[in-house]
């Protein structure tokens, strides 16, 4: 359906992105980056080039920009950046570098290649910001360790150091008043410090207040991302604070990050990283700011900087202008050799950053631009579709229980590649019926979605979106860098988790009981005391602990489920909403002495089908709907879209047989469980997303499920040498996602 998949450009002439959104960015010319996820973008001191900050999944490094023909004309690659750039007038620039500290080198850009001088500090420092004092020194933030820091810019000697407010990310330098603002991106508030280090009364602003920038008559402009708004702070309190969402007063989700002020200090562009779009405010009365309009951009812009001829924008975006299938594979960074594996992309190696160039538009062109901003966001739905959702929410009233399982990193093509029917590419199945005969059961029995995709990459965010539907600035941030191997800021609730708050959070809220088998859930114990809960903290006391102590592979571990449930059948008291992790499917790759990836993923695939056989045999069926997920689609081969994954909607009210090629997301799944619960939304995601509740019937087929015995070998291990052995020495499987996902 030419309409109906991401990477085709619609009629519109727009592109349809794995989440269902679409970008149809303005701008007269695209600059392509070195990297990914653009940090920051500031002006030379030169006003003849402005330069940018690359800190994702690829390069990190320093672009040089010429303002006058718009190119890249030199670049510096570099082994971390974490978004923290100066240049002093002589031409010496700093960058921040997380753990290796800050970065000195010389902007003479007559050479690709350069070594700049390096100062690291204490093991846990993560240096995040920068900025420079009038008399030349540096201030930096260390988020790990919530400090401020002053440092002489010759030596990046230490010469005061300052506690400040949780987390704290960007700075901003006040002559006039001797003070320094700081953003606490896990504190909700600015932390004021004087050039002598010392500490002033915080002011409380929005949540996950990421950028800053201070006018020159000294108003501070912060973006709170997490709140979707600005404050605005003059005289040290907050004057206003502004919407920036296409709706104001809307729920978690347009991320507001990046912003610049015009060179007449009028108007104020901000970067909103989770609706693809750039907010313009009219701030030439900063107590009162208003928005005057949107500008639609690529993937996730999450900076801008408008230029100092008052004519021009310079918007970068994170995840690039188009989206494709992995396969067949195009990106360097494959290392392994030919024989060693499918010739495929690792997810994240697709994303692309970008600068686009845009000549400001007047009000006329603003309002048309705004138009295209709103229709961007919206769902094309069929007639049709409305009027069977329309028929059949109250029918959903009738289901009292959900199931959510949340598997980990497969494609469609990978797993239900070989369906015949649907769009799928049987060369790219690695785990066909043979190895999980229970999904592709269930595939065929209930229904068939062959045009399902992840929100998020990989599952450092995948699960934030199967949980929340939103992923935040920090997560989108931290992960790249992460997966990449270059380490990442340490995190908390305060900056990873949610404003929305999570699904049992949303349960808890509307008086809805819900339980969790290991998803955001853990415990730790010693033989002196009781055992701990470590997981979110909405999850405490609503978690189990049998689970969690579990060593067993999935095909057992399920039976601490169903033998709750069968509990819960004499005493009524099964649990509203359940989530659980059920990750064996995972693997552990070719460990020497493991099992081996078909015994996981074929584990994984009785587990699955022993759950559906037990709910469906019990007194809850006939009031029961189970949904399955994977986190993400990381690690598999899709000739749609990397995104593509595999999902199951199973209950007596699913229309059975045949397939759904609807787009749906992981919003789309979570969207459909809270119309199912009577939950509202939790972030603009879920609220846009396209519901599944088309595929539910007014009548219900209460015929069970029986699952399907193992057809390999559940105990297959390994070779414990060989060519794939050594290799996976090399790899950490200890939990999800730390191995080289490349490798």
């Amino acid at each position: 359906n030419f309409a109906n998949l991401p990477g085709k450009v619609q009629r519109d002439g727009s592109m349809l992105i794995p989440n269902g959104d679409r970008i149809r960015p303005a701008g007269r010319l695209r600059i392509p980056l070195h990297g990914d996820m653009p940090l920051a973008l500031i002006p030379g001191v030169s006003g003849k080039r402005f330069y940018t900050v690359t800190g994702g999944y690829h390069d990190h490094g320093i672009s040089s920009v010429d303002l006058r023909d718009e190119v890249i004309d030199t670049y510096g690659a570099t082994t971390k950046c974490t978004g923290g750039l100066v240049e002093t007038a002589d031409g010496t620039g700093y960058f921040t570098a997380g753990d290796l500290g800050i970065r000195q080198f010389k902007m003479s850009w007559d050479k690709d290649i350069w070594t700049p001088i390096g100062f690291k500090f204490s093991e846990r420092a993560w240096i995040q910001g920068l900025a420079l004092l009038p008399d030349g020194n540096l201030i930096a933030t260390d988020i790990n360790n919530d400090l401020l820091i002053c440092l002489d810019p010759k030596t990046l000697a230490t010469k005061w150091t300052t506690k400040v407010g949780h987390k704290p990310s960007r700075i901003a330098i006040n002559a006039a008043t001797g003070t320094i603002a700081v953003t606490n991106w896990g504190g909700a508030s600015l932390s004021i410090v004087s050039f002598d280090g010392t500490r002033k009364p915080d002011i409380a602003v929005g949540i996950h207040p990421s950028e800053i920038v201070q006018a020159k008559d000294g108003t501070l402009f912060v973006t709170n991302a997490g709140s979707n708004t600005v404050s605005v702070i003059r005289n040290g309190a907050v004057a206003a604070t502004v919407f920036t969402s296409l709706t104001p007063n809307d729920i978690v989700g347009s991320t507001p990050t990046g912003l610049s002020l015009s060179p007449d200090q009028k108007t104020l562009y901000v970067a909103n990283s989770g609706s693809n779009n750039v907010a313009k405010l009219d701030v030439s009365d900063p107590n009162n700011p208003s928005v005057k309009g949107f500008i639609p951009t690529g993937w996730y812009p999450s900076t801008v900087l408008a230029a100092a001829d008052g004519k021009r924008l310079f918007i970068g975006t994170a995840k690039g202008l188009e989206t494709s299938g992995n396969y067949p594979g195009i990106r360097e960074e494959q290392t392994l050799t030919d024989d060693l594996r499918n010739h495929y992309d690792y997810l994240p190696t697709r994303l692309e950053g970008d600068l686009m160039v845009l000549d400001l538009p007047d009000d006329e062109t603003l309002a048309k631009l705004t138009a295209t901003c709103r229709k961007n966001a919206e769902r094309e739905m069929s007639a049709a579709m409305l009027e069977r959702e329309k028929k059949v929410l109250p029918t959903l009233k009738k289901i009292k229980h959900v199931v959510y399982i949340i598997r980990e990193n497969r494609t469609y093509d990978q797993v239900l590649g070989d369906l015949p029917g649907t769009n799928a590419e049987p060369k790219l199945c690695m785990y066909g019926e043979n190895i999980t005969p229970n999904g592709h059961k269930i595939a065929k029995t209930f229904k068939t979605f062959d045009n399902l995709y992840c929100d998020g990459e990989v599952s450092q965010d995948g699960h934030q979106w199967c949980c929340a539907s939103y992923a935040t600035d920090f997560n989108e941030k931290a992960w790249p860098t992460g997966y990449a191997g270059r380490g990442r800021a340490d995190d908390d609730e305060s900056v990873n988790s949610s404003p929305g708050g999570y699904l049992w959070d949303n349960c808890k809220k509307h008086g809805l009981s819900y339980r969790s088998y290991g998803e955001f859930a853990s415990f730790s114990s010693d033989k002196d005391s009781a055992p701990k809960f470590n997981g979110e903290s909405g999850l405490e006391g609503h978690a189990s602990l049998e689970w969690s102590q579990s060593d067993a592979r999935d095909k057992d571990k399920v039976d601490i489920f169903i033998n709750d449930m069968r509990k819960s059948e004499a005493k009524n008291d099964w649990p509203r909403f359940m989530v659980m992790s059920l990750g064996e499917d995972h693997t552990s790759g070719r460990s020497p002495g493991a099992f081996t990836p078909f015994a996981n993923v074929a584990s994984n695939d009785v587990g699955l089908g022993k759950i559906v056989d037990a709910v469906s045999h019990s007194k809850y069926w006939a009031e029961t709907a189970i949904f399955v997920i994977q986190d993400d689609a990381q690690d598999g081969p899709d000739h749609v879209d990397g995104h593509r994954t595999v999902g199951y909607v199973i209950s007596p009210y699913v229309r059975r047989g045949g397939k759904d090629s609807t787009m749906y997301s992981t919003a789309s799944m979570v969207r459909t469980m809270e119309l199912i619960l009577g939950l509202p939304p939790m972030s603009q995601h879920d609220r846009h997303a396209t519901s599944m509740v088309g595929v539910f019937t007014e009548k219900p087929n209460l015929t069970p499920f029986t699952f399907e015995k193992a057809r390999i070998d559940l105990s297959a291990r390994n070779p414990k040498s060989g060519e794939l052995a050594e290799a996976s020495l090399k790899l950490d499987f200890s939990e999800y996602d730390r191995v080289n996902p490349d490798a």
